[in-house]
């Protein structure tokens, strides 16, 4: 890296996480908080959604209840809750 003002640039000291852990930290934690899969592929630079999800997917384990109660409230028209 090169120095600016003589100065040696600022390396943050993240132990023993790598650059790596602090991303797929950031793509699990941003699944969680509801981010759209395609914004967290695009930001991670992914090919495509598919593979954000096959990698990713495990980190949000109510996708599967909350669609299913989606489709249920759909189709019976009441919550799944409520039935």
């Amino acid at each position: 890296m090169a120095r600016v003002g003589g100065a040696a640039p600022y390396v943050p000291d993240w132990g023993t996480h790598s650059f790596h852990d602090l991303r797929h930290s950031w793509a699990t934690l941003a699944l969680r908080a509801g981010v759209s899969p395609k914004i967290v592929s695009e930001r991670l630079g992914h090919a495509s959604v598919g593979f954000t999800l096959d990698v990713y997917a495990h980190a949000v384990p109510g996708w599967q209840a909350e669609a299913a109660a989606t489709v249920a409230d759909l189709t019976f028209g009441q919550p799944a809750a409520a039935r």
